[in-house]
Order: C-alpha cells, then sequence, then structure tokens
C-alpha cells in the first residue's frame, strides 16, 4: 500500500502520493496512486481527484479511460460523493475486484481512497464508510498512515510563512508551496521510519480560481 496524504484548506484539495508498490513486503516498481478524473482547467464541471491504496489491479481500472467516462457519468446522474463511490465499487465489480466477505460483518475491499471532489474530500474506508474531512486536517491512507498522522499532530500542522505583499496569482503559488511543503515535510518523516514508504512522490492541487467556495462535510 505505502502512503497517500490529502489536506483540505484554501478553497481545494491538495493531494501527495508516493509511487511505492508493494507485494507483500517486497517492492515491485514504482507506479502513481492519484487519478485526476476530472479537472475545471480542462473545461469538466467539476474538479475531481482519487488518491488510491490497494491492489494494482484497482489502480489499472481507475486509469482506464472508459472506466473513467463510466465515472463521470454516474457522478453526473447521481452528483453526490455516494453516487461516486457506488460507481466505484460498481467498476471494481465488474472487472472482477469481489469484496471480502466477513461472517457477521461488512463486506471489505483491499484499498483506501481519498477523494476530492471541488471544495471537498473524504476518506473512504475498506468497507465504502465515507467520512468528511474537514478543513486543515490530515488524512492518510497506507500503510505510513499511523505515523503520517502522529507526525501530523506534532508538527505538521505548522504553516509556512507567506510574503504580505503578494496577490493574485503569485499569492495563489506561494499558498500552494506551503501546503505542499507541508505534506511533503510528512513523507520526509515517514520514509525514514518506514520501509514500505517511498521517497518519491507526486503533488497535485486543481486551480484555485476553478474551486467554489467549500461546503460543509
Amino acid at each position: 500500500m505505502s502512503l497517500v496524504l490529502a489536506i483540505r484548506a484554501n478553497g481545494k484539495a491538495y493531494f501527495m502520493a508516493d509511487r511505492r508498490i508493494l507485494s507483500g513486503y517486497s517492492i515491485e516498481r514504482d507506479q502513481g496512486k492519484m487519478v485526476i478524473l476530472s479537472s475545471r482547467k480542462d473545461g469538466h464541471a467539476h474538479d475531481i481527484v482519487i488518491g488510491v491504496c490497494g491492489e494494482v489491479r484497482m489502480m489499472t481500472i481507475l486509469n482506464d479511460a472508459r472506466i473513467q467516462s463510466k465515472l463521470l457519468q454516474a457522478y453526473q446522474d447521481a452528483p453526490t460523493i455516494w453516487g461516486m463511490v457506488d460507481a466505484i465499487r460498481d467498476a471494481f465489480v465488474a472487472n472482477g475486484i469481489k469484496p471480502e466477505e466477513s461472517p457477521g460483518g461488512a463486506s471489505r475491499f483491499v484499498l483506501g481512497l481519498l477523494i476530492g471532489i471541488d471544495g471537498d474530500l473524504y476518506d473512504v474506508s475498506r468497507t465504502l464508510t465515507i467520512i468528511g474531512i474537514p478543513p486543515d486536517e490530515l488524512c492518510a491512507i497506507g500503510s505510513g498512515s499511523e505515523a503520517a498522522c502522529a507526525f501530523w499532530a506534532g508538527k505538521g500542522h505548522m504553516p509556512g510563512a507567506i510574503t504580505p505583499v503578494l496577490e493574485g496569482d503569485d499569492l495563489a503559488r506561494a499558498i500552494d508551496d506551503v501546503h505542499r511543503l507541508r505534506l511533503q515535510a510528512v513523507f520526509d518523516y515517514v520514509s525514514r521510519v518506514d520501509t514500505c514508504v517511498g521517497a518519491t512522490t507526486d503533488f497535485y492541487s486543481y486551480d484555485l480560481p476553478s474551486a467554489p467556495s467549500p461546503s460543509t462535510p
């Protein structure tokens, strides 16, 4: 699994993920763990980003353009986080990924999802339970998630300084850099204490002018 991080701040969501893919405790290869499903910058109606920790097959499915079209259509038909998660579940099942059945309990997928939709951020568990994440709270999935949250609680929440004379696009880029550095500090720590977490990371946030005001989770 390794690690995917996200925070909701500045009216949008920020994501960072390592590229390490594991089979048991053996490192197989590097692969991205973020899916940019939809971007207002590219003319779509919404910014939708999915961070995934789970089976490699799940990333293959979510990166398939045909599957992505179905997910976007499903969200258009039911524009809620529940509609999106239902569509993701159906895509997995239709392509041969079945949940583990738990006697007397809910069925479970071997995955964790972080989903950013416009100004909102959600944590989706193995049972597909959906939790809305409040602003400036770190959300982490993967094998390094406990270490990441512990580090964030101790010091990762501290914002960096922003030069007050900046404005417009320069200010927006400076704010983005602060949040990128906050997430990178978490990865720098976790990759030192957890060998399952890779040091090479991908960062993504959508353009601030595209992001609507966040709603209450």
